[in-house]
């Protein structure tokens, strides 16, 4: 774009950004060397819904930005697909996350994702630094490889489980990464609490240039004058933006784009109004051009570590005012672990400037989810489905999985029959396992008459035996039936 001269402009008006769209497709994104767990995002949007079925069919959210084709054969019945928007909490996260159900479901065929990418991208980026991120059972987040459309300005992926999936921002990994706070009288007087991560662009022997991502929360209510109003949408995925650090002056230029809207009643007369406000905090003055600005206390600025305060004062129209600590390291963040099973933690063995090291630190919750039809135990992902049939610590009892915590064979107290094994030379008697008595009832053949049966121990392993019913006739499962008193097909 003709007179986009650096790239600072961006850092609160993306839509003046230098250039909309770039071109190629990129490469697949590598999956992340330390993931990040984070909450889950709140919904911000209108649900879509739509029943497909053996098939096949398509389905697209409400506002157009996340299209799903479902092939032939991908589910066994009519199946309800719902697209919820929810805010993006995934790192690097750019637009909303899109939560997608059915989940738990391991779809028999991949289904095809197909997301709108950024509108607009600070100089010198484009559609290839980005990719798609989805968020698993325990919070984690993980890269998946893609493919980019740079002309329809689209990123595809396919997947085959839904949970809460998005675009972010995935070249390379952060170089820093923190908290930061805002207090703002200016307009509208509130305050804001964040997290961002900047991602390293170019560093040349004036300045180092950073793209910033990253989540920015007002409080659900705020009091604006006489009036009392609320947000639907607390937190916030912020555009992302430009960062930088000019060094002949030690100086950290960046800025916060926030906006919310507020529904507002007065409570003097009952009136209600909408109301939009909106972050004014940058190091360059572009939002307040007329109001003095200026660095507060120490700075640290360095490639460990960026830190410090700024100040705009516009006198009786009210002050902004942000801090912020952005570490190379982060110890004591959580990170994935090598094992779906275990939780870790970020240590820094050099200190707060350290090369991250993700180190296991203990075992995740019994039963938390680790797979299909599997759960934790113990630190290890094991298989467990709820309700199937195992043995309890009485052999003779009935027993079903509980996979709530971890598996647990639960005792039904309900008795097997007399003469089921439990174990070797052992059978089942009123409920009890014991040794195999000669000739003592028993009632696990269904090929003998009913009530004839008696246990034969002659064998390594103890049989019902007795008179038997005729060949031919109906027993165990369907297609099996009697021949001289055994039953099978």
């Amino acid at each position: 774009m003709p007179g986009c001269a650096r790239p600072l402009a961006l850092t609160l008006l993306l839509a003046a950004a230098c250039g909309s769209k770039a071109t190629g497709t990129g490469t697949p994104s590598d999956p992340n060397p330390i993931a990040t767990a984070t909450a889950v995002g709140t919904p911000i949007g209108p649900a879509a819904t739509k029943t497909i079925g053996v098939a096949g069919g398509t389905i697209s959210s409400a506002d157009g930005d996340l299209s799903i084709v479902v092939p032939p054969a991908t589910v066994a019945t009519d199946t309800e697909f719902f697209i919820q928007p929810v805010v993006n909490m995934a790192p690097g996260g750019l637009g909303r996350v899109f939560r997608l159900r059915p989940e738990g479901v391991t779809f028999a065929n991949p289904i095809a994702l197909t997301l709108k990418a950024a509108g607009q991208y600070p100089s010198g980026t484009g559609i290839g630094n980005l990719g798609i991120s989805y968020q698993d059972a325990a919070g984690y987040w993980h890269r998946v490889a893609v493919t980019r459309d740079a002309g329809a300005n689209t990123i595809s992926t396919s997947a085959t489980h839904f949970s809460d999936w998005g675009v972010a921002w995935v070249a390379g990994t952060p170089v820093l990464q923190g908290a930061f706070t805002l207090n703002q009288t200016y307009d509208a007087p509130f305050s804001a609490t964040g997290t961002a991560a900047l991602y390293l662009q170019s560093d040349t022997a004036d300045e180092t240039v950073y793209v910033l991502t990253g989540n920015i929360t007002i409080p659900p209510s705020l009091q604006l004058g006489t009036a009392t109003c609320t947000t639907s949408t607390p937190t916030i995925t912020m555009p992302m933006s430009i960062a930088e650090v000019v060094k002949s002056s030690l100086k950290f230029r960046w800025g916060l784009n926030g906006l919310w809207g507020l529904a507002c009643t007065d409570n003097s007369t009952g009136a209600t109004f909408s109301r939009v406000i909106g972050t004014a905090f940058d190091t360059m003055q572009i939002n307040l051009v007329t109001c003095p600005g200026t660095y507060v206390g120490t700075q640290t600025v360095g490639p460990g570590e960026l830190a410090g305060s700024y100040t705009s004062d516009c006198g009786a129209q009210g002050q902004v005012t942000a801090s912020w600590d952005f570490l190379t390291c982060s110890p004591g963040a959580t990170c994935q672990s090598s094992s779906p099973c275990l939780t870790a933690t970020i240590t820094c063995p050099s200190g707060p400037s350290g090369a991250p090291v993700c180190a296991d630190t203990g075992n995740s919750p019994d039963g938390a989810a680790c797979g299909a039809s599997e759960v934790c135990s113990a630190g290890a992902c094991v298989a467990c489905t709820p309700g199937t049939a195992c043995t309890p610590a009485n052999p003779c009892d009935a027993g079903t999985l509980d996979c709530s915590a971890g598996p647990v064979c639960n005792d039904t107290t309900t008795p097997l029959l007399d003469g089921t094994l439990c174990g070797a030379g052992l059978v089942c008697e009123l409920g009890t396992c014991g040794a195999c008595v000669q000739g003592a009832p028993c009632a696990t053949n269904p090929c003998v008459s009913p009530g004839t049966g008696t246990l034969d121990c002659s064998a390594a392993v103890p049989v019902c035996t007795g008179p038997p019913l005729a060949d031919g006739t109906t027993c165990g499962n369907p297609g099996q039936t009697c021949t001289a008193g055994i039953c099978g097909p």
